[in-house]
């Protein structure tokens, strides 16, 4: 593991302090300048244990190094290596400002938006419908091709839960919304019309920018 090597040795000590102090709910261990720094982490408990939470989620995920971790905006920056780690998980990831970006635990997590993260990102959130050669990974095309499919395309997908196993990428949320009406055995025109709603519902406030 590599974890926190572009770190200053303030910083390792306040990632180890956390540790300590997650682990051990409070424990205080003998030494007054860990001990200072438990008692700013008191304070800030909740935001500390987001961070440390977030940063076992990285590591359950397999990405195992992080370039930077800034408590003062709730961010950890990876290098691109490490993002690419990631968005091989069902991680929701979107783009902004030329950087690559998710959320964990409340904690941002950023890297440079390289071509080939973005190729790689597009390909991962791709569909394709049965009976098609096109694969759509933005919301535009998806309605183009939505409103062009037969009434058994629409319901082999909903029955295999492809529409919900898609948008997890995208949103947890959206995932469960169009989940709990593909197990309703619904006809063509009320999956056409239910998905284009919860698209649309989640369209301005939490997809990706880029879907």
């Amino acid at each position: 593991m590599k974890w926190f090597k572009n770190l200053s040795e303030r910083e390792k000590l306040r990632s180890d302090t956390l540790r300590e102090f997650v682990l051990k709910k409070g424990v205080m261990v003998h030494s007054k300048k860990v001990d200072e720094l438990l008692v700013e982490l008191e304070d800030k408990k909740e935001k500390y244990l987001n961070f440390f939470l977030a940063v076992q989620t990285l590591k359950d995920r397999e990405v195992e190094e992080l370039s930077e971790i800034d408590y003062y905006s709730d961010n950890i920056t990876l290098s691109p290596s490490s993002f690419r780690q990631l968005i091989k998980t069902e991680t929701p990831i979107g783009f902004n400002n030329h950087f690559l970006n998710a959320e964990i635990s409340g904690v941002g997590i950023t890297c440079r938006a390289l071509p080939s993260l973005i190729e790689e990102l597009e390909k991962r959130n791709s569909f394709r419908f049965k009976h098609s050669r096109k694969k759509v990974s933005t919301l535009k095309d998806f309605k183009k091709e939505l409103s062009l499919q037969k009434k058994r395309t629409l319901e082999h997908h909903a029955k295999k839960s492809h529409f919900s196993e898609w948008t997890r990428f995208f949103n947890k949320q959206l995932s469960e919304d169009i989940a709990f009406f593909e197990k309703k055995g619904l006809k063509r025109e009320e999956i056409s019309k239910l998905l284009l709603n919860k698209l649309e519902a989640h369209e301005h406030a939490r997809l990706p920018r880029w879907f």
